[in-house]
């Protein structure tokens, strides 16, 4: 392969997707216990259509302890999961699931490189129901990627 590198600039980071609402697909989940030690699961979101398909939105945590688990049931009830009584539920379960997603901007610094590093969160409210928060509607997928 022959490529001109003249004219690009160097990056080390990733690109972002904007911040809004975005229908996004659960890509990986990957298990880990948090600083109380309650099991945490981090799930890569990837959008799911539209312009940004593919790219990763964000990773986010859903942590089964007494202050987090009223948002994993949002999280797993909007995802298509049964959460009104006892649900049996392995982590790649969620993989390939679908749901809407507030991203909010954010940063962190690489742990590795001491950089500041721009990222993508879901806010504790950021699991939406269909036609919930439509002022941002634009960031969204097309309807046609919304499954029924």
């Amino acid at each position: 392969m022959e490529f001109n590198f003249g004219p690009i600039p160097e990056s080390s980071a990733l690109p972002l997707v904007p911040p809004g609402v975005y229908l996004v697909e659960v890509a990986e989940v990957r298990t880990r216990l948090n600083q109380e030690g309650a099991e945490m699961w981090g799930l890569r979101l990837v959008v799911a259509g539209g312009k940004y398909k593919g790219t990763t939105a964000a990773w986010d945590n859903l942590v089964w302890s007494p202050k987090g688990i009223g948002r994993v049931k949002r999280a797993l009830r909007l995802m298509g999961f049964p959460v009104d009584g006892k649900l049996t539920l392995e982590p790649k379960d969620l993989v390939g699931k679908r749901v809407r997603v507030r991203l909010v901007p954010d940063h962190f610094k690489d742990p590795v490189t001491g950089e500041e590093r721009a990222k993508n969160r879901v806010p504790f409210g950021g699991y939406l129901e269909f036609g919930e928060d439509r002022r941002e509607e634009e960031q969204e997928a097309p309807r046609e990627d919304i499954p029924f």
